[in-house]
């Protein structure tokens, strides 16, 4: 569980997060993966795309040029939506 950025600050929708997995790099599991996000007090955040996770079993999930893979999180939709794990518009505490 996660509840601070890289640099020790509380994890906050407004802001715009990238999680990185390099090529070859996905997480090492023998069955699935996935990112889930909370809000607050715990909960699966509402959201219009009605996404609560995203991982290997996400429909449509694109790739980067090199193979890797790069997820979006944060409040405001970015351009490639297709990778996005929508947050609620504030901290995470």
């Amino acid at each position: 569980m996660g509840d601070f950025d890289g640099d020790g600050q509380p994890l906050d929708g407004r802001q715009a997060y990238l999680l990185r997995f390099e090529p070859g790099e996905l997480p090492p599991v023998d069955a699935f993966w996935s990112v889930t996000l909370y809000d607050s007090d715990r909960f699966l955040y509402a959201n219009a795309l009605g996404r609560h996770s995203i991982g290997d079993r996400t429909a449509g999930l694109l790739r980067d040029a090199d193979g890797g893979l790069s997820l979006q999180i944060g409040h405001v939709c970015p351009p490639r939506a297709a990778n996005w794990l929508p947050a609620p518009p504030g901290p995470s505490t």
